[in-house]
């Protein structure tokens, strides 16, 4: 998954392209070549295989959090290529320090650099409902991916996954069209910054395409 360039280290996107792989380690057991009599014999049942642990998910995913979620992430992207779409990207100071912008007539997707004032071309995949859907599959079949997928308000997710070592949350709130409307993000309790979407090309995103 392409993450999309951050203007300062202090502010990052959550995503899977800088995601440290988790490392696990299963132990199994080691069958006797003795032959066995009795109840022993009885409990000679083969151990399961490592293919068969690792299939199971370590991450907490609450199953109707999860549906609720991508449905909210495939209307976000069904109006992103139908209307357009602009991510205003904020510090903890609420100053604006980049912008992302997806333009439905031209199929160009671009990112604004504020504090570089630089722009480049972008994949549609780097926008965020195409971002967040990859890594909402990569946390749900959890074979690389650690973190959790819950919501316990309605119109609201919380989203962990652990990223170089620390764990960053984001919690993603809806519009009243059921598409993601802010994301705010922190990293091990620190809080990072927030991302609003609006689901039009606006005067920031023009501004970001024009400088193409």
């Amino acid at each position: 998954m392409n993450l999309m360039r951050t203007p300062n280290s202090k502010f990052r996107p959550i995503g899977l392209g800088s995601l440290v792989l988790a490392v696990l380690t299963f132990t199994a057991g080691c069958a006797s070549d003795s032959p066995e009599t009795g109840a022993s014999a009885e409990s000679n049942i083969p151990a399961p295989t490592l293919d068969a642990q690792a299939s199971v998910s370590p991450n907490e995913i609450q199953p109707d959090a999860e549906r609720e979620f991508r449905a909210a992430l495939v209307a976000s992207q069904d109006s992103a290529a139908k209307s357009g779409l602009t991510e205003l990207w904020f510090d903890t100071e609420g100053s604006l320090v980049q912008v992302a912008v997806q333009d439905p007539n031209t199929k160009i997707c671009a990112s604004y650099d504020v504090n570089t004032d630089s722009v480049f071309e972008m994949d549609e995949t780097s926008m965020m409902p195409a971002r967040t859907i990859s890594e909402l599959d990569g946390l749900v079949s959890g074979a690389n991916d650690q973190g959790s997928v819950i919501s316990n308000t309605p119109g609201e997710f919380t989203i962990t996954n652990t990223i170089d070592l620390s764990k960053y949350v984001t919690v993603y709130t809806l519009d009243t069209e059921g598409r993601i409307a802010k994301s705010v993000i922190s990293s091990d309790d620190e809080p990072l910054g927030e991302i609003t979407y609006t689901y039009s090309v606006t005067k920031e995103g023009k501004a970001a395409l024009a400088g193409l």
